[in-house]
């Protein structure tokens, strides 16, 4: 048991965040949180079983503090 890596359940989440894709009103999201809170994990999980499904396109922004909120929002949009 030693040998096996440290990992939190997140099929639930996996199947609720599925489920949030599938209607066609949902094309584009943003899905952001709090640094630390495991977006990246969950993203990477998420998309590495639904790799013939989706397209993901992931922006790492270097430095938040560019624009404001309403100005990133528009510059994504």
């Amino acid at each position: 048991m030693a040998d096996q890596p440290l990992a939190i359940p997140i099929d639930k989440i996996k199947a609720d965040f599925q489920d949030f894709l599938v209607p066609d009103h949902n094309r584009r999201i943003i899905f952001s949180g709090p640094f630390g809170i495991g977006k990246t994990y969950f993203l990477k999980e998420f998309f590495e079983e639904k790799e013939n499904e989706y397209f993901p396109v992931f922006l790492r922004p270097i430095n938040y503090s560019i624009l404001s909120n309403e100005d990133v929002f528009k510059f994504i949009k």
